[in-house]
C-alpha cells in the first residue's frame, strides 16, 4: 500500500511548510463551476473514475464518506478533480486534465503538504508552487504493482485470516496502523474488507489487510510492529490476503514510494510486477 499514503520517512524529518487557501493563485476569481462535492456527488464522482490501480483508494473513500473532493467542471465531465481522504488530508490525490484548473482547485484544499499527480505534469505542477510560494518542492514516485500469476499462500503458525469474532483483539491494537486501511472503524473492515494477522501472545504484531476497495481492484496494506519485523509476518500474512483476494476476483494492488525499498522488495516477493507510477510534488522542508 502507498504509505499512507506517501514514504513516511521524508515528511519525518521535516519541518512541512503547510498550504492555506489562496496562495498559490491570489486574486483570481474562481469559476461558478469549481464545485465541492456532497456526499452524493462524491459516489457519483467515484463511478466517473476509471477503475483502476491508481483510482482505489479515492474511488473507496468518495463511496464510503471518508474524503473530501472538488472538481472543475461537472461530475460526469470534470476537467480536474483533487481528492482529501479523511484519514490522510494533507496528501491529497488529483485526477486532471488541465494544470491550471488543478491549481485553481488546489486554492481551496487546506492543509496539504504534498499532493499526487499524473507524472506528465508533475515538473509544471512544481514550478507554479515555487514561484508563488518561493518555496521549493522536491518529486518522488509512486509505483504501483499488480500480480504477475495467480499469488500462492506462505504458511506462518502465527499467521491467520481475522473474522468478527476478533473484533475485540483487533480493537485492543494501541496502535492503528495495525488497522490497516482506510475504513470507518474495525467492524467495517472485518466485514466488508479481508484482513490476516500475525499473533503472539495474544497481541497482534503484524497485519495486512485490503486497505481500500473498488469494483475491480483491492490495495494491500501492511504493518509490522517494529520488534517483530525480518520474521516473514508480514509476507505470510500479506500472501492470505492476496490469495483471498483473487478468489473474489479482484486484482490485488500494490503501491509504494519509490523510496520504500522494504515494501517494493515485499511487492516482488509476492510476484507483483510493476504496473504504473504517478509523481509526489512535495513541499520541501524549511530549515530551522
Amino acid at each position: 500500500m502507498r504509505d499512507s499514503v506517501i514514504n513516511r520517512e521524508i515528511l519525518a524529518t521535516a519541518q512541512l511548510h503547510v498550504i492555506q487557501p489562496c496562495q498559490i493563485m491570489a486574486g483570481i476569481q474562481l469559476a461558478e463551476i469549481l464545485m465541492w462535492l456532497s456526499t452524493v456527488d462524491q459516489k457519483s464522482l467515484a463511478h466517473c473514475l476509471p477503475d483502476s490501480p491508481q483510482t482505489v483508494i479515492s474511488s473507496h473513500c468518495l463511496r464510503r464518506g471518508l474524503a473530501k473532493a472538488w472538481i472543475k467542471g461537472s461530475v460526469s465531465s470534470f476537467a480536474a478533480a483533487i481528492v482529501q481522504i479523511e484519514s490522510c488530508p494533507s496528501e491529497p490525490i488529483s485526477f486532471e486534465q488541465d494544470i491550471e484548473d488543478l491549481v485553481q482547485i488546489l486554492e481551496n484544499v487546506q492543509n496539504w503538504d504534498c499532493i499526487i499527480v499524473d507524472y506528465e505534469i508533475a515538473k509544471q505542477l512544481g514550478s507554479v508552487i515555487e514561484s508563488a510560494l518561493a518555496h521549493s518542492v522536491s518529486y518522488m514516485d509512486d509505483v504501483y504493482f499488480v500480480p504477475g500469476r495467480r499469488i500462492p499462500k506462505i504458511g506462518h503458525a502465527c499467521v491467520r485470516e481475522l473474522t468478527l469474532k476478533d473484533m475485540p483483539l483487533l480493537e485492543k491494537t494501541a496502535n492503528d496502523e495495525l488497522k490497516i486501511g482506510c475504513w470507518r472503524d474495525s467492524c467495517s473492515l472485518l466485514t466488508d474488507g479481508i484482513i490476516a494477522a500475525a499473533i503472539v501472545d495474544q497481541q497482534i504484531v503484524a497485519t495486512s489487510g485490503t486497505a481500500a476497495l473498488s469494483d475491480g481492484y483491492a490495495e494491500i496494506g501492511v504493518y509490522t510492529q517494529p520488534a517483530y519485523r525480518r520474521q516473514g509476518l508480514a509476507l505470510a500474512a500479506a500472501s492470505l490476503v492476496v490469495n483471498r483476494v483473487q478468489e473474489t476476483g479482484r486484482v490485488p494492488v500494490w503501491s509504494a514510494g519509490s523510496t520504500n525499498v522494504a515494501s517494493i522488495e515485499m511487492a516482488k516477493k509476492l510476484g507483483f510486477k510493476e504496473y504504473a507510477r504517478r509523481t509526489y510534488v512535495i513541499l520541501d522542508r524549511i530549515e530551522a
